[in-house]
């Protein structure tokens, strides 16, 4: 998350009714969440007082009545980082109104204590040679009385394999070349299972020795992948 500081800046400006919905929720409501959860500064949120959209109906306030869907204008102040972050999410949840972008200056930024204490967080890009192990499995596959899945993952779990993702197929055949398919209202069985780990070749070797000495039927393949991965790190 990048940290806003005194100088050039991005202000994000959206402009909706206060009755346009995404979902289920008010479309400010909504974009105020994200701008929390991506921690945006300088959120504000603006109440008009009259106005009209592209539907061309006026909306005014009145002393004795609370007139319904007044224009809003939510304001979000950060780095130029920051707000592209949430721009994707923006667009999509804006369907109707306005969004605009325009640069600023910060002339002033007092941090809150509780902010001054948190650690930049930078992202880290490794990247690496590694193997991807693919097991093709049934899912009525046992093993001394409990499910093939669950043995396998216990032995790499004790071998200290990670980056192990496993799938459930909704239609396929196996060895027996029986179809089954996964129906809407009923719950098919023996359908196939595909577990795919990437890790090191060292790695892959012990997880191959696991499944050497339990797996009874199934499809195993190894090929050389070039492996990404992300992680957040303090600076």
């Amino acid at each position: 998350m990048s940290m806003i500081i005194k100088g050039p800046a991005k202000k994000l400006t959206i402009y909706v009714d206060e009755n346009e919905k995404y979902g289920d929720k008010p479309v400010y409501e909504t974009v105020i969440e994200l701008f929390l959860k991506k921690g945006i500064s300088g959120v504000t949120l603006f109440k008009g007082t009259a106005g009209f959209g592209r539907g061309a109906v006026v909306h005014s306030s009145k002393i004795l009545e609370l007139s319904e869907n007044l224009p809003l204008k939510i304001e979000a102040i950060d780095t130029q980082e920051a707000i592209n972050t949430v721009l994707p999410d923006i667009y999509l949840i804006v369907d109707k109104g306005l969004i605009e972008i325009s640069d600023t200056e910060i002339v002033k930024w007092e941090k809150r204590a509780i902010a001054a204490k948190m650690p930049e967080v930078k992202r880290r890009r490794t990247q690496y040679d590694a193997k991807m192990l693919q097991i093709m499995i049934n899912e009525n596959d046992k093993w001394h009385g409990e499910p093939m899945t669950d043995a396998l993952l216990k032995r790499f779990a004790m071998e200290e394999i990670t980056g192990i993702t496993v799938f459930k197929g909704i239609a396929g055949d196996g060895s027996h070349k029986e179809v089954h398919k996964h129906r809407f209202f009923s719950l098919a069985e023996g359908l196939p299972v595909l577990l795919i780990i990437v890790e090191t070749e060292d790695k892959i070797e012990r997880a191959l020795q696991a499944v050497d000495d339990i797996l009874t039927e199934g499809i195993v393949s190894v090929c050389d992948v070039n492996a990404i991965r992300y992680s957040m790190e303090s600076a």
